[in-house]
């Protein structure tokens, strides 16, 4: 009887590693097919971004690559402009409890160009805690440290040479 069951066990486990792996080459065959039509790189590049997304197993995921002329270009998982898709089981009024209870100074930095965090949420997160500063970068997206990592050292260093330690 142990045999009997230690061989349904293995069975049934190596139909979810061949599941896995024609799920893996499934996404690989979408991506090459992108390839071989020949997709523009950036079509392929957001194309790697959500099938990693859809094959990996984590809430949210982003990609980074270096073109050739040294520009960073940056993908991140459509999901995070859904924070319902983060799986913390947290309701928005939860979260934004949870940070108006941060105690400690927080130096919240924003690029002035993001189209992640609104300037009004921003000033949400700022009016809501007063230990909380705001430090905009100019010219510069969401990921400053990728756009303008000066931007942030700029923010960054006059807040903490004026911020006690708590």
């Amino acid at each position: 009887m142990t045999t009997l069951v230690a061989t349904a066990i293995a069975n049934t486990q190596a139909r979810t590693d061949l599941r896995g792996v024609a799920e893996e080459q499934a996404a690989l065959r979408r991506v090459a097919t992108l390839v071989a039509q020949g997709a523009a790189p950036e079509q392929v590049f957001a194309a790697v971004t959500e099938e990693m997304a859809r094959l990996l197993p984590v809430d949210l995921g982003s990609m980074a690559r270096y073109d050739p002329d040294g520009t960073l270009t940056y993908k991140w998982d459509k999901a995070l402009r859904d924070l319902g898709a983060i799986g913390d089981g947290l309701s928005p009024d939860q979260r934004w409890a949870a940070w108006n209870s941060l105690g400690c100074p927080v130096l919240l930095v924003r690029g002035d160009a993001s189209d992640i965090l609104a300037p009004e949420t921003a000033d949400r997160m700022v009016a809501g805690n007063p230990h909380v500063s705001l430090a905009v970068v100019p010219d510069c997206g969401h990921s400053i440290t990728l756009d303008r990592p000066e931007g942030l050292l700029d923010a960054a260093g006059p807040w903490l040479d004026a911020t006690e330690p708590s």
